[in-house]
């Protein structure tokens, strides 16, 4: 795949939300719920991934040292060795990461003055980056600049959907034709969320993309990691696969899919499943949990169970054990997504429980 050439012109795949947009994204754990590990290390590789269960409970069997667990897994300050090519990672606070999509209601694409309000709003909450999923809605440009101008890091996302990964390779161009060089801003770049578990491509795929994007990206200058995110079964299934080809272990970690989970024990779900994550890879990686929060609306999953208090509990544990590795999901309420099988999905916007 290296060398690939890119036809599409950039003005058009940044000025809208064409084929392979986070506007086709539902959320993975819509369709699939309980996949156990025992289940998952036995499946093939091309498996139908569709289920009703829940998400899968950290193999550590107590919660009760949330705090030690994250910083065992807690990434190290980095930097890189470059000026100007790479964001350093991570915050030793309670929180680092917001997630952002730059959609209306109706999944049209928001104007720029809005896009920047949003950003502003993010950073005035404290956070330290925000992280894109895809390069569509004029995405770069406009959270890009805004971010500079705030101090705010980006972690890019190049989004695969049922398109496959032809489409979403126009996305790597996208960035490096944006960033022309300078990628002082760009904190990491994720190659793909959760794509592997909702079968629009193969890991083995997967992984021969991120190898081809991770040399486009050190020819155009950028010296951050790159890595892919899939919930922690997927990652466990094909760590010998996707571990070598990653900088970084990342996972989306949401307490809410496990129904054990109450929202009180959010952070201490997250934490362990990020003493797993980190880990996983020989020689261990450091672990980021890329989307994770709790919803404050739709129906119980077990003990975990939605509401505006049930949210603001979770939130706090989340910060509280491991927020300085985690990017919380989403800023408002993604209204242009479907309700799904629990109806939480309209409903996970925690940006109002952030001061700054």
């Amino acid at each position: 795949m290296k060398g690939i050439i890119f036809a599409i012109a950039i003005s058009a795949l940044l000025g809208s939300a064409g084929a392979g947009s986070l506007h086709e994204r539902r959320h993975a754990h819509q369709v699939f719920h309980e996949l156990r590990r025992g289940e998952a290390s036995n499946m093939p590789e091309n498996a139908n991934l569709s289920s009703s269960s829940s998400y899968p409970t950290p193999s550590s069997s107590s919660f009760s040292s949330a705090a030690a667990v994250a910083a065992r897994a807690a990434p190290q300050s980095s930097s890189s060795s470059s000026s100007g090519s790479s964001a350093p990672m991570g915050s030793t606070g309670s929180q680092w990461c917001m997630t952002y999509s730059p959609y209306n209601a109706d999944s049209s694409c928001k104007d720029a003055s809005s896009v920047a309000s949003d950003i502003s709003t993010i950073a005035a909450k404290g956070f330290t980056s925000v992280r894109l999923y895809s390069t569509d809605c004029s995405g770069l440009p406009n959270v890009g600049s805004v971010a500079a101008s705030l101090g705010l890091k980006l972690v890019l996302g190049i989004y695969i959907s049922d398109t496959g990964i032809s489409v979403a390779a126009e996305q790597i161009s996208a960035i490096t034709q944006w960033a022309n060089g300078d990628y002082s801003n760009v904190e990491m770049i994720v190659v793909g969320n959760e794509a592997v578990f909702n079968g629009y491509c193969t890991a083995s795929a997967l992984a021969a993309f991120i190898t081809s994007a991770k040399s486009t990206f050190a020819a155009a200058g950028y010296t951050g990691p790159v890595t892919t995110t899939e919930p922690m079964n997927i990652l466990q299934q094909y760590a010998d696969t996707l571990c070598p080809v990653v900088d970084v272990a990342a996972s989306n970690i949401h307490p809410y899919f496990n129904s054990a989970t109450s929202a009180s024990q959010a952070g201490a779900f997250v934490a362990s499943s990020l003493q797993e994550l980190a880990a996983l890879c020989p020689g261990g990686k450091e672990a980021w949990n890329l989307e994770t929060g709790w919803p404050h609306a739709g129906d119980a999953n077990g003990a975990a169970v939605p509401g505006v208090q049930e949210q603001e509990t979770a939130i706090a544990s989340i910060r509280s054990a491991a927020g300085g590795q985690c990017a919380f999901f989403s800023f408002v309420d993604d209204l242009w997504q479907a309700p799904g099988p629990y109806g939480v999905e309209q409903s996970w916007g925690c940006s109002q429980l952030f001061s700054g």
